[in-house]
């Protein structure tokens, strides 16, 4: 809902709410603070805060292998950040994901993110249904399940015309390779500014998959986007793409001023 300086924090003793606490994480909350900003936000009850500079921003990944283990091979939850040059192989729900997992409680949204020249093979072969809006093997999103035992649909269901506000903002998604990953390869939810390009898509989608059904993700769809704002698409790549492909890059109807669709993903004729 925007951004502001905190001018001070005070703590307050015996004090109760005027509603009562919902979010079953601060259920048990008693401990209270008033925090002063430098200027309105439109925020209300239960609304979250989270503070960047005690969030990793400012954090670099470049060089490593991860390989052959269960869930995300990065989780990223921080601002103006570098993943470059890494190799995410074999990971059980995807390579790489940009999430503040907001039911989880840990970061806000990210901004000035850029994951370059990295390549993601082999990703999203579980079928963990508590992962399911994770569902591209690179993975920008929002919140997800709305408790730890049950699964929403996060993209789709709402009430018609409603649209998400986009968190994450100025992402770069430039040079990576993916590789012989069924389902969505890259999910862009939840964001705003984003440029895709220069990527390479290989040996995409030759096994069917159901990943992402339960949140809404089609997972015919090579490239899938949701509420999302001003996503362009430059010089990627498609190559030996699978029967299980339906459309290189599907948006939902809350996805909007996308450019590069058709010019910006190009796929290469199958022999």
């Amino acid at each position: 809902m925007g951004d502001a300086v905190v001018k001070s924090i005070v703590r307050l003793d015996n004090y109760t709410p005027k509603s009562p606490i919902t979010n079953f994480r601060f259920a048990r909350n008693r401990q209270f603070i008033r925090v002063t900003l430098d200027k309105e936000l439109p925020v209300g009850f239960q609304y979250l805060a989270s503070d960047p500079a005690a969030s990793g921003s400012g954090f670099v990944v470049r060089n490593n292998i991860i390989r052959n283990h269960r869930a995300r091979g990065l989780l990223l939850k921080a601002d103006d950040g570098l993943v470059e040059g890494n190799t995410l192989d074999g990971s059980t729900i995807a390579g790489i994901v940009i999430s503040p997992e907001i039911w989880w409680n840990e970061a806000g949204f990210s901004r000035n993110v850029i994951v370059r020249n990295n390549i993601i093979r082999h990703t999203g072969y579980s079928t963990l249904e508590s992962s399911d809006h994770q569902s591209g093997a690179l993975t920008v999103t929002g919140g997800g399940v709305g408790e730890a035992d049950r699964v929403v649909a996060v993209y789709s269901d709402r009430r018609p015309g409603t649209v998400m506000v986009p968190g994450h903002k100025h992402l770069i998604i430039e040079g990576n390779t993916f590789a012989d990953c069924n389902g969505v390869n890259l999910l862009i939810a939840q964001a705003e500014d984003v440029v895709v390009t220069n990527n390479r898509f290989n040996d995409s989608q030759q096994q069917p998959t159901r990943r992402g059904k339960l949140s809404g993700v089609d997972p015919t769809a090579l490239i899938w986007l949701s509420d999302c704002n001003e996503i362009r698409f430059t010089n990627n790549d498609v190559s030996r793409l699978g029967t299980f492909c339906k459309t290189l890059v599907k948006l939902s109807d809350s996805a909007r001023n996308v450019v590069g669709v058709q010019e910006g993903v190009r796929a290469a004729a199958t022999k």
